[in-house]
């Protein structure tokens, strides 16, 4: 899977549990229930799994290091 559709879909599933992507890809606001289901929502698009040693808050700062692990578990 190419790093666009990557990040295309990570923000289609970001949107779509209600966080808003501010211009610099942070998050303007984000609660820890949204974080737990966009998580999921992540999880289950990618087929992937996210290990304890990633679920670490600097995982998910903004788009770009969610991608990043993301490219990762693939």
């Amino acid at each position: 899977m190419r790093k666009e559709e990557i990040r295309e879909q990570v923000i289609e599933i970001i949107e779509e549990n209600g966080i808003v992507i501010e211009e610099n890809d942070k998050f303007a606001e984000i609660d820890s229930l949204q974080l737990v289901s966009c998580i999921l929502m992540l999880e289950e698009n990618f087929k992937i799994e996210f290990p304890d040693d990633f679920l670490g808050v600097e995982n998910f700062l903004d788009v770009n290091s969610i991608c990043y692990v993301i490219e990762e578990l693939i």
